[in-house]
């Protein structure tokens, strides 16, 4: 058993909300410029405070101080001393609003000392002890008695490996007799090792491969990528995870999945502010996320929009504003957006497996499985099978008028048609529930409609297009915006707004309240496969994510950011991650029947099937970057050789095509 616990302090025990310090400097920039201390820009300024230091480095080595700093960035951007010492007071006062306590770490510090452990402390830093060891303090890790050993103080680093020295001759102990834990390979494991005390690599408080994306965006975003990019990091730190399918869920949540939805929620705040809207409905279930995010940075944006949760689903909408049941009104039925299966199919419409059977008698395929996926021309069979033998169609149009009045009662009951300017919330990607809407309340509705959504596409049909919609990620509709994701971004992005109950499939009365009628009360198939991970997750970033006015401007483009760090996980994610997040059960139809795994390996066979028809997901929601991660090597670098063999082929025809245009 070690004697002395020695513990790193920055990206160990404590951890900032900004991804390097030079977002500090930058947001600091923003605040002296703003004082009138500087006439340099926020960017001149942070570029100017890092380059400070480094000379400072340079000319001191580790006897570098807050005061050497600011003597020297003093004489580049010709500030006065009153100036520099007001600087010198605004860095510390924001150093203190950036840094967090790593729960996880702070945990390891106290089980040190409940084991007789002396605890000490070491860092190379600029800061003098008496500032360090007030937010050692804070975070709940410094205890009286503990040591404190930092470079300004003691003019010796720990990248040198002096500063390990001194610990040992201070404390009078063998190397054999200490143990180090921190960040740096090169400043804490590999100097703590080389004097013989036993070094452990901390390296989760890191950025992470995502994170790091996020940091290079630093500049373009005016430091609000970076700012993702810490909480990200405390986000990991703060929620344990056990297993390795947990690790991956909670660190994907925090870096990919909750920077990605709160630019998208951060945009739905300020098009709610700019639209002066009154009410901001989330449908469910993907909007059951989004609207806690939502609430929780509202404040922030200064919407006054009223945030609730709208119990509304395609399934239930799309019957529900069905009329006669001919052509453009049951266009939603053969819509290709989820898995078509005659037993589906009927579901949607409120018809029993018996309609099935007998429908599918009709068309001579008496045969068929109910739960076969149809091709486009069988989906229209179908769906004229269903819809129009009198008898069906009688009770589906009897079933359509009923949840006709009790979706209108339910609209009235939420507000949905009283006086006031509304939003719909929804990730995506068509309108159609919109549009459903729009069209059953036409007469009743006080205000047009707005549409907010991540994504949006062309509707299924002209006629079903809604009256506005608007979209953060892109709008295929226009062609603007980040279209050029990786297959199964929609698929994952649901995944990462998966709902805690099961899907809506109509509403009853209840006396004088109408209820929403789930298929299944909660959504069990996801609480077993981590979703608990996910949403505690989601709700440690918002709860670390600093909403002050200087730090986060949600007007703030992150787009190009947060979709980069998405597609590095969509095509390249690790086994670790693959295996995680392919094991999610994803409802693939409208009626919520049927669940498939996101992705799975993929076989020879697969591979020959690729080869034959060229073509090798699984199926059309599958995850293929996710499959592949998981497949044997072999199969593996033959459908990486054999896309890239299509991707070329396809320029070549390309090239081809042009040339003969001329």
């Amino acid at each position: 058993m070690a004697a002395i616990a020695s513990f790193d302090v920055f990206d160990t025990v404590l951890a900032r909300v900004v991804g390097s310090p030079a977002t500090a400097f930058l947001v600091l920039g923003r605040v002296a410029a703003a004082e009138g201390l500087v006439r340099a820009s926020p960017e001149v300024f942070a570029r100017a405070r890092v380059a400070a230091e480094d000379r400072c480095i340079a000319r001191h080595g580790a006897a570098v101080t807050t005061q050497s700093i600011y003597q020297e960035l003093a004489y580049a951007l010709a500030l006065s001393d009153e100036d520099a010492a007001t600087l010198v007071a605004l860095e510390w006062g924001l150093e203190r609003r950036l840094v967090r306590p790593a729960p996880s770490v702070v945990a390891a510090v106290q089980r040190a000392r409940a084991r007789g452990a002396r605890v000490v402390f070491m860092s190379d830093t600029h800061l003098p002890p008496s500032e360090l060891a007030d937010l050692l303090r804070e975070a709940g890790a410094l205890e009286r008695g503990d040591g404190l050993y930092t470079s300004s103080a003691i003019g010796r680093a720990k990248w040198t490996g002096e500063l390990f020295e001194t610990l040992l001759e201070a404390e009078g102990v063998a190397p054999g007799q200490a143990e180090h834990l921190g960040n740096h390979r090169g400043s804490d494991v590999a100097p703590a090792r080389r004097h013989g005390i036993r070094a452990e690599h901390h390296a989760a408080g890191n950025l992470n491969r995502y994170e790091e994306i996020l940091e290079r965006h630093t500049w373009a975003t005016g430091g609000l990528s970076s700012v993702l990019a810490g909480v990200s990091r405390l986000a990991r730190l703060t929620v344990p995870a056990g297993a390795a399918r947990d690790v991956a869920l909670r660190d994907v949540t925090a870096s990919v999945a909750a920077p990605l939805l709160t630019g998208f929620v951060m945009w739905v705040l300020e098009r709610a502010r700019a639209l002066e809207l009154d009410r901001l409905y989330f449908l469910s279930r993907d909007g059951e996320v989004l609207l806690d995010m939502a609430r929780h940075f509202a404040p922030a944006v200064g919407t006054r929009a009223e945030l609730r949760y709208l119990l509304a689903s395609r399934h239930a909408v799309n019957l529900a504003s069905t009329g006669d049941l001919a052509g453009r009104d049951v266009a939603w039925l053969t819509d290709v957006e989820g898995m078509n299966s005659p037993r589906s199919m009927a579901h949607q419409l409120g018809l029993a497996d018996d309609d099935v059977r007998a429908a599918l008698g009709d068309l001579g395929l008496s045969g068929r499985d109910d739960d076969a996926e149809l091709t486009s021309v069988e989906r229209a069979r179908v769906a004229d099978a269903l819809c129009h033998e009198p008898s069906r169609r009688r009770r589906v149009l009897d079933r359509a008028a009923g949840q006709r009045q009790a979706l209108l009662d339910y609209l009235d009951q939420e507000e949905v048609l009283a006086p006031g300017r509304i939003g719909l919330v929804d990730l995506g990607w068509r309108g159609t529930t919109q549009h459903a809407i729009e069209q059953l309340t036409t007469r009743r509705l006080a205000a047009e409609v707005h549409g907010l959504y991540l994504g949006a596409d062309p509707a299924i049909d002209p006629g079903y297009e809604p009256g506005r919609r608007e979209a953060y990620l892109f709008d295929r509709r226009r062609g603007v915006g980040i279209d050029d994701l990786p297959e199964a971004y929609r698929t994952m992005l649901e995944v990462f707004c998966t709902g805690g109950h099961g899907p809506v499939i109509g509403y009853e009365h209840d006396g004088d309240v109408v209820r929403p009628v789930l298929a299944r009360a909660s959504n069990e198939a996801a609480a077993t496969w981590g979703l608990a991970v996910v949403r505690a997750t989601v709700a440690a970033f918002c709860e670390g994510l600093p909403l002050d006015g200087d730090l986060v401007d949600p007007r703030t483009d992150v787009r190009a950011a947060t979709a980069e760090s998405f597609r590095l996980f969509l095509d390249a994610p690790t086994r670790a991650e693959a295996a995680a997040w392919s094991a999610y059960p994803l409802e693939c139809d409208s009626a919520g029947l049927y669940t498939v795994p996101v992705g799975q390996p993929y076989t020879r066979r697969d591979l020959l099937t690729a080869l034959r028809r060229g073509w090798e997901r699984h199926h059309r929601y599958s995850w293929h970057g996710g499959s592949l991660a998981l497949s044997p090597p072999e199969v593996r670098t033959a459908l990486v050789n054999l896309r890239r063999a299509k991707g070329r082929a396809r320029r070549v025809v390309r090239l081809v095509a042009r040339g003969c245009g001329r």
